[in-house]
């Protein structure tokens, strides 16, 4: 008897359809985690807190300041005047007229406007759905523009079209506040 000249010579293992099938789902996972990375690789900052709200219901009623909420009342438009004071218009305008003259890649372009929360706090209104880095980036760079001027400004709540609530404290940005 012959023996059989027919078997073919064994493929290499790099070769197999299995070592190609795994090498490619490990390369869309690192491509993935380079577009995407995870809140602990973008930045070395703390993470800020996300909490999802809903839209206040209109009442008629307005209640009336107490004596703590009555000492903060200026402190949205001083946290304005601080931010807009630091920064350029995209006109070249020193100090910014206002968020909306702000370059587009500015995170300051996208606030429509900042109101008083509590003591210490400010909601920052945005004009855009975004996503939660996006509005981290917003509160964020209103903290780091304003907490040395503002030193009373302890939180920022960055509020999108959707309602989604992003809040940033002071002790995220001691680098930058201290």
């Amino acid at each position: 008897m012959e023996p059989n000249t027919n078997t073919q010579p064994k493929r290499p293992w790099y070769k197999r359809w299995w070592v190609i099938a795994l090498g490619v789902i490990i390369a869309v996972g690192i491509i993935n985690q380079i577009i995407n990375p995870t809140p602990n690789e973008q930045a070395e900052e703390p993470a800020a807190v996300e909490t999802t709200t809903m839209p206040e219901e209109n009442t008629d009623e307005k209640q009336a300041p107490g004596p703590t909420e009555e000492a903060h009342t200026d402190l949205a438009a001083r946290v304005t005047e601080a931010v807009l004071g630091g920064n350029p218009s995209c006109d070249g305008e020193f100090p910014a007229p206002s968020f909306q003259s702000l370059c587009s890649t500015s995170p300051g372009f996208w606030i429509a406007d900042i109101t008083d929360e509590h003591a210490g706090a400010v909601r920052v209104h945005i004009q855009e759905r975004m996503q939660e880095h996006e509005r981290e980036d917003v509160a964020r760079w209103v903290m780091q523009h304003a907490c040395r001027e503002v030193e009373d400004l302890d939180l920022v709540i960055a509020v999108d079209l959707d309602g989604y609530e992003l809040h940033w404290m002071r002790s995220n940005s001691r680098s930058v506040c201290s």
